[in-house]
């Protein structure tokens, strides 16, 4: 059993529903699994700096360039999703900003970019993750299965406090490494441009 598979029949067995063998059954359940299952997975992995998902890259400039105003055009990485630290090539914070799927910015030879992967390899998602995003699931399908918003809303409680629990664990966990930032520190700033994390949605 593949662990989108295992995490699915998690979320199936807490709305009182049988669970699948595969994403290419002919039941409902598993078109709905398959449907929600990407959404739910890239919605988590979004809200915060899962260690296992993190990855680093060096970034050359796109092609693409602005039709007016002043930067770099830098393509995001097709697996990221979400940007969390940009860098110089001497490993200082830089300023930019992010429009569709390019990053602007004032450097223009290389980026040195950490982000969040959406393409890791499955075996990788640790308990708590895997908790948070079963209980993510079995919220999104709740309506589908049980006609039940307060259902829906209780899942998506439970799964807060699961992610309340995932934050405190990885705050633990932080340390000083090579490039000398704090990941959980830079996730609090904010603005048009970014001098850390991007936003939490």
């Amino acid at each position: 059993m593949t662990v989108p598979v295992e995490i699915c029949n998690s979320a199936l067995m807490r709305l009182g529903v049988e669970r699948i063998t595969s994403f290419s059954e002919d039941t409902k359940q598993s078109r709905i699994c398959k449907e929600h299952y990407p959404v739910a997975r890239d919605h988590l992995l979004a809200m915060m700096p899962w260690p296992f998902a993190t990855v680093r890259d060096q970034v050359t400039p796109s092609t693409a360039t602005l039709p007016f105003g002043d930067g770099t055009v830098y393509d995001i990485p097709i697996d990221c999703v979400r940007v969390y630290k940009v860098f110089d090539t001497a490993f200082n914070d830089i300023r930019y900003k992010i429009e569709g799927d390019k990053l602007i910015c004032n450097e223009t030879d290389q980026i040195n970019l950490v982000y969040i992967s959406n393409s890791v390899n499955e075996s990788l998602y640790g308990p708590i993750f895997k908790e948070a995003l079963s209980l993510r699931l079995a919220a999104d399908m709740a309506y589908t299965f049980t006609k039940s918003t307060s259902s829906r809303q209780a899942l998506l409680q439970e799964a807060e406090l699961v992610m309340n629990r995932a934050f405190s664990k990885a705050s633990q966990e932080v340390f000083n490494d090579d490039i000398g930032f704090d990941y959980f520190n830079n996730t609090r700033r904010t603005g048009p441009y970014h001098t850390g994390g991007q936003n939490v949605y």
